[in-house]
């Protein structure tokens, strides 16, 4: 049924019972004793006069929402209710037209004033009426409970959307796609397709608890494979519900921590509903205020919304770029340790003895690419065609793209150190400072950076004593930097997908609010540029992890030391701020990852200037305002107060606490003899024991305490830091440690009640 006739049909029948109380309201009106015949009759069409008008809004709300209700194809039958209505409305208005129109039609009748239906009559107009008014009434009923059931699912389905971005954010999980979709781009037509067609694949695809390790040599083809396999299965997740995908891209940024976020938010944005566990781990951080859940909660999750699928595949490439990858190695132990035949697992990494004398023990197969015939077919078709088209590599000079394709093609030995040393000695020398500190912050760098950021880096002068931000030494052109790196990076392409979910839309909106911008990301164009840069200690572009992670620490002091924010924290200058100084989104809070100890680096020391610059900051806390300091900690906050609050008047010594600064710790216990190490300070009015024992960094803890902090001192609500460690930590060394130095409950216990609206010792 078309919803214009429903409403057309409606109204037809509307127009008749409107008429018939005129015709029944001047009767009243002209005659002086109407009988009460005649009012029963004018009650009852305005009673139905009424269900018709809500039938019509209810139609028309159904016509809006581009739903037909059921009921109304009940209604509009040729022999149904309001077929019936319409008939004998008509009949009604029939008769009472035969009795008492007069030339002046209805006014006629109010002349004749005589009431043209008889007694018995009357009493089957009312009836009929009662009966079709019960009948739509009921029809009514019915569909009104269908719309507050939809308006119920609505609302319903509403919440439940709130609820799955809060968590989304809650959980802040790297998004695998974009590096995902720049490696499809590689991607050459007809090649990876003798692996999807292999009987490896086949086994593994369709194996239960099967595993399978893909390695080779830098260069061999492992990412762009896995990326051709990603979305090979994609199109097969697709088509079954009850089947998922997982998927991550390891670099040296890349942990254990992000990928089992990863995973998690892939997973769940693949079931019908937000899945239990991770409501669960949500809510259960709400309650202790954490910032962020542990691994081994993570691993909880994850593993419990593995039991929602029948069969989930889990990919990792690039296993030997993880940060920390003896974590990651011990997580897939884990997990293979599970024995669930539904999970079928695929990873891919260069051939290390560490790593295979992990995984040897728990492959179901492995293939080395070098030795595959198909995949070195690949590689030359690969090579081939990137040396025709690539316009990066079209610029090299023809020696080398001769050398490097024969290399590739003959030998099948991936980007060798030669090729790198060859590219680098290309480079003019007037900008071989600028490409190493390029280099060296691409390497190390926490979160992605972009041509505007690297700009910034290139305009600090590490010449002058201490380093300095010079803003007139910004590049007038930024594409420059990618021009002088040659053929070493390359500038990932749209920062999003257009198929973007919402929660990559709330954090590109979110930048576009902060920064006023958003560039695409510029990385190094290889993983195995990073290894040569490291290890190939000849080249006169070497540099070590840990001297590239001061680097950028330097970079980040003295960016924030710049004399432009030096007047302390100021709420309406912020906005502009981030326009103008666009390092400071990288900053802000990624800075003290660079001053403290890289996992599994060996040197955990800070450099003199390093260390010079972190002194030169913290102590602009005494400048007006707070200073510098008081300026970070407003990017921080932005919704501080800006006079007489909290952030000028807390000592530095707690926010280095907070970070897990342990050197900075040291050196203002050091060198301030006036220091108050028990001071109150933050939002939550706590000391910088509090906050160390809050945020699980157990060098500052026993610094703090080793230097006399009191272990039983209260925040401004009485709870000791003993209550903070055992409420949001309550497993490890802090516990210990606050016991061996007289550490008591204080005036609250874990098991006592919480105010929930209290801030936490964090900021």
């Amino acid at each position: 049924m078309d919803p214009l006739s429903i409403s057309a049909s409606l109204i037809a029948v509307l127009q008749i019972t409107g008429s018939l109380i005129s015709f029944c309201y001047d009767y009243r009106q002209g005659a002086k004793h109407a009988s009460k015949e005649i009012v029963q009759i004018q009650d009852e069409l305005n009673s139905l006069k009424g269900l018709l008008d809500s039938l019509l809004k209810l139609a028309e709300k159904s016509e809006a929402d581009g739903k037909q209700l059921s009921t109304f194809e009940l209604l509009l039958k040729d022999d149904g209710p309001l077929s019936m209505c319409k008939l004998e409305l008509e009949n009604l208005r029939e008769k009472l037209e035969k009795g008492g129109v007069g030339k002046n039609g209805w006014i006629g009748l109010k002349n004749v004033l005589v009431w043209p239906l008889k007694e018995g009559e009357v009493r089957k107009t009312l009836s009929v009426l009662e009966r079709l008014k019960s009948t739509l009434l009921l029809g009514l009923s019915a569909d009104q409970t269908n719309l507050a059931l939809n308006l119920t699912n609505r609302i319903e389905n509403q919440f439940a959307d709130q609820t799955r971005r809060h968590i989304y954010e809650w959980l802040a999980a790297p998004d695998p796609f974009l590096t995902h979709a720049a490696t499809l781009k590689k991607h050459q037509p007809n090649t990876g397709a003798w692996f999807l067609t292999s009987k490896q694949y086949e086994e593994w695809s369709f194996g239960g608890g099967s595993f399978l390790w893909l390695y080779g040599i830098p260069g061999s083809g492992k990412t762009v494979l896995c990326s051709t396999i990603i979305e090979h299965l994609v199109g097969q997740v697709q088509q079954h519900a009850t089947i998922a995908l997982a998927y991550f891209y390891f670099d040296f940024n890349g942990d254990l921590t992000g990928a089992l976020k990863s995973l998690i938010a892939q997973l769940s944005a693949q079931s019908n509903n937000i899945p239990r566990p991770l409501t669960d781990l949500f809510e259960e951080s709400r309650l202790r205020k954490s910032t962020s859940p542990t691994d081994e909660a993570l691993l909880e999750c994850f593993r419990n919304i593995l039991l929602s699928f029948h069969h989930v595949y889990i990919t990792f490439d690039a296993l030997d770029e993880a940060a920390r990858k003896e974590e990651v190695l011990s997580f897939i132990s884990t997990i293979k340790s599970w024995q669930y035949q539904r999970l079928r697992l695929l990873v891919t990494s260069r051939q290390l003895a560490e790593i295979e004398d992990v995984l040897s023990p728990l492959v179901s197969d492995r293939l080395c690419l070098q030795d595959s015939i198909s995949a070195r077919v690949d590689i030359k078709y690969f090579v081939s065609e990137k040396m025709k088209h690539d316009k990066m590599m079209s610029k090299w000079p023809r020696d080398i793209r001769t050398q490097v394709e024969l290399k590739l093609i003959r030998e099948g030995d991936g980007i060798l150190d030669e090729t790198y040393e060859r590219i680098l000695q290309q480079i003019d020398i007037q900008h071989q400072w600028e490409v190493s500190k390029i280099l060296q912050a691409l390497t190390v760098a926490v979160k992605p950076l972009n041509v505007e950021e690297l700009v910034e880096i290139l305009a600090i002068d590490f010449d002058s004593d201490p380093p300095c931000f010079d803003q007139d030494s910004r590049l007038l052109d930024p594409e420059i930097v990618l021009a002088i790196c040659s053929s070493l990076i390359t500038k990932s392409g749209p920062s999003l997908r257009q198929d973007e979910d919402e929660k990559a839309r709330w954090e590109r909106d979110l930048l576009k609010q902060k920064f006023g911008y958003i560039s695409p990301p510029v990385k190094l164009a290889h993983a195995s540029v990073a290894d040569y840069l490291t290890h190939s200690e000849s080249s006169p572009f070497h540099f070590t992890q840990h001297a590239a992670r001061q680097f950028m620490a330097q970079a980040c002091l003295a960016y924030l030391l710049n004399r432009e924010f030096s007047r302390g924290h100021d709420r309406q200058l912020l906005r502009s701020r981030r326009r103008d100084y666009p390092f400071l989104r990288h900053i802000t809070t990624n800075w003290p990852q660079y001053v403290n100890k890289s996992p599994g680096d060996p040197v955990d020391y800070l450099l003199p200037r390093t260390q010079q610059l972190l002194q030169a900051f913290f102590e602009t806390h005494n400048l007006p305002n707070g200073g510098n300091f008081a300026f970070w900690l407003g990017m921080i906050m932005p919704s501080a107060p800006a006079e007489d609050s909290y952030v000028t008047r807390t000592h530095p010594l707690y926010y280095a606490a907070s970070f897990g600064l342990a050197d900075i710790v040291r050196i203002i216990l050091d060198t301030e003899t006036d220091v108050n190490i028990d001071e109150l300070g933050g939002r939550a009015h706590a000391t910088a024991l509090h906050v160390a024992c809050y945020r699980s960094h157990l060098e500052v803890v026993r610094i703090l305490l080793e230097r006399g902090a009191d272990p039983n001192i209260p925040n401004n609500v009485g709870e000791s830091p003993m209550y903070w460690a055992n409420f949001y930590n309550p497993k490890g060394e802090i516990m210990e440690l606050l016991l061996s130095h007289g550490a008591s409950w204080g005036r609250r216990r874990r098991d006592s009640s919480v105010n929930e609206n209290r801030k936490v010792p964090a900021e």
